[in-house]
């Protein structure tokens, strides 16, 4: 009986080997998976960014004053033509409007019904001035980019 119980349990013993090496590789299996899942997911996300980005960057949300025979008009740019930093961005005070806790507003202009902030304006040679202006929406959609990175970012 007791020759029995041994054979027996040698058996099973085996047969749990067997069944521990089989869960062990299901869960490499599985966990491999998962990670390649993951990647794919992490993948697309980033390519959405990316695809976000060189559109906000193709957009026509800036403008760039063009002055030529006395007369001064202003010419659409894509967001990625004001980015450079030839001369510096700057802020430049309204102080013809209300101040509020002693700040002013920076200088914006209405065109096509839309916000436009300027953020250059460079003294030439010949004694204009060139002034350049971003779409306050150009600055909104840039800020949820942001904040969608961030989120992505928090979230792994």
């Amino acid at each position: 009986m007791l020759t029995q119980f041994v054979t027996d349990w040698s058996l099973s013993i085996s047969n749990v080997i067997q069944w521990a090496v089989l869960i062990a590789t299901a869960a490499a299996i599985y966990l491999g998976f998962q990670r390649h899942q993951v990647r794919i997911a992490r993948h697309s996300i980033v390519r959405q960014i990316e695809e976000d980005i060189a559109a906000l960057f193709r957009s026509k949300v800036a403008r760039v004053e063009v002055s030529g025979n006395g007369v001064v008009k202003l010419e659409e740019r894509e967001f990625r033509a004001v980015l450079d930093n030839q001369p510096s961005w700057t802020f430049e005070e309204d102080q013809s409007g209300p101040s509020v806790s002693g700040w002013y507003q920076s200088k914006f202009r209405f065109i096509d019904g839309q916000r436009y902030w300027q953020i250059r304006s460079a003294h030439q040679s010949d004694g204009t001035v060139l002034r350049q202006y971003l779409s306050s929406q150009a600055f909104q959609e840039t800020l949820l980019w942001f904040r969608r990175v961030n989120r992505a970012r928090k979230e792994g």
